[in-house]
């Protein structure tokens, strides 16, 4: 669908159910974040800005009035679009399962907030090219967006089968420090290095002693083509990793797995 006004925009959103909505600011009957404003009153769903306005405060002004994400048409290129594109439908497809209830209100925030990490991260990941940076940023995403207790990345030392732990975001940095990880080979991390498959453990199975008392895990791979180069290691104090939190994690690790490889 398409519209050039967004009036015509408006009669069409009430007639069409869609799930994304991508406006240009400056339209013949609206301009600036007023047009943002109108579209996201009118629909449930992610609505992502686009503009050649270089006004410096116009980005915080759109994002204040509820737009998913702000880009300069300067900026603009193919696969950055076509990656908040993949973002913003995976959250509105979050928002139809979620608005059904009163109750899911909270957690429709909270989702919200976890894919708008996610896309920033990705955005991110386009300018940034060393691979320690990238992977700080990307623990750093999860950290934040799932309030974890900790966010550690392992990989095999070269030369060596050896698990180094590279990186680790933590609420208390005091207990952990970066280094080698003495690993069995039944150990849930070996696993995941050997299958390739994401794993939901406890924390006491894991070969760190500050994780001991924490009830939930997620081991995601990080791919480097058909291989495995790492593990990103989240923890939390919740009980569980709920559908929602995995395909958050999943889709980050893929991003990340992607800027590695450029």
């Amino acid at each position: 669908h398409s519209a050039v006004t967004v009036a015509d925009a408006l009669a069409l959103l009430e007639r069409a159910d869609v799930d994304l909505v991508v406006a240009d600011l400056n339209l013949p009957d609206s301009s600036g974040a007023a047009t943002v404003e109108s579209l996201v009153r009118a629909v449930g769903c992610p609505v992502i800005a686009i503009t050649a306005d270089r006004d410096p405060g116009l980005r915080d002004t759109t994002l204040g009035c509820g737009a998913f994400e702000f880009l300069h048409k300067g900026d603009l290129t193919e696969a950055t679009l076509m990656r908040l594109v993949r973002l913003a439908t995976m959250q509105a497809r979050t928002y139809r399962s979620l608005r059904e209830s009163r109750e899911a209100e909270a957690a429709l925030r909270e989702s919200e907030g976890r894919f708008r990490s996610l896309a920033r991260f990705g955005q991110s990941a386009l300018v940034k090219s060393e691979p320690a940076e990238l992977v700080e940023t990307a623990a750093r995403a999860i950290f934040e967006a799932l309030a974890a207790e900790a966010v550690a990345y392992l990989d095999t030392e070269p030369g060596t089968l050896g698990l180094v732990m590279r990186t680790i975001i933590a609420a208390d940095a005091r207990r952990v420090r970066p280094g080698p990880v003495p690993c069995e080979r039944g150990d849930p991390i070996m696993q995941v290095m050997a299958s390739g498959q994401l794993v939901l453990t406890e924390g006491a199975r894991l070969p760190f002693a500050w994780a001991r008392d924490l009830p939930s895990a997620a081991l995601i791979p990080v791919r480097n083509d058909d291989q495995v180069r790492g593990v990103l290691c989240v923890c939390c104090r919740e009980a569980s990793f709920g559908a929602e939190e995995v395909n958050f994690v999943q889709a980050t690790s893929s991003v990340l797995s992607t800027a590695l490889q450029r």
